[in-house]
């Protein structure tokens, strides 16, 4: 029993130190062209239409700026669903810029502003709200 379970395990170790072989790196092919600007086209998020069959009253709030959160599809849902946006921030300014990035975004709401003190001084809380 004993040399059978020593074969066993010189077999394992033997198997598994042999090692894969490498690829070779071809330096002279030609790489080829990749079109980065496609993956910066947003155009598509300017035509968001709103949802036909969404009668149900809901609120969604997030923090701007938050990047991942706001390519999210519940995020596109809201902004295109929503009959009015409340922007939450202590800084007049900085509401005419989420405001604007909303509307650039393809916000047909009404964006209303109300004065609310935040922690960090470019920071706003989004409320969308349908009625």
């Amino acid at each position: 029993m004993k040399i059978l379970f020593l074969m066993l395990t010189l077999l394992t170790l033997t198997s598994c130190t042999s090692q894969p072989q490498s690829t070779l790196i071809e330096l002279d092919k030609k790489s080829r062209e990749f079109n980065h600007s496609a993956l910066l086209n947003i155009s598509h998020i300017q035509q968001l239409k709103a949802s036909s069959n969404s009668s149900q009253k809901w609120q969604y709030s997030t923090f701007f700026p938050t990047t991942a959160e706001q390519a999210s599809p519940v995020y596109y849902y809201a902004l295109a669903n929503a009959h009015k946006i409340i922007i939450y921030t202590d800084n007049a300014n900085f509401w005419l810029t989420v405001k604007n990035k909303l509307q650039a975004q393809g916000s047909m709401a009404v964006i209303e502003w109300q004065f609310k003190k935040m922690f960090l001084a470019k920071q706003a809380q989004i409320t969308f709200i349908k009625n």
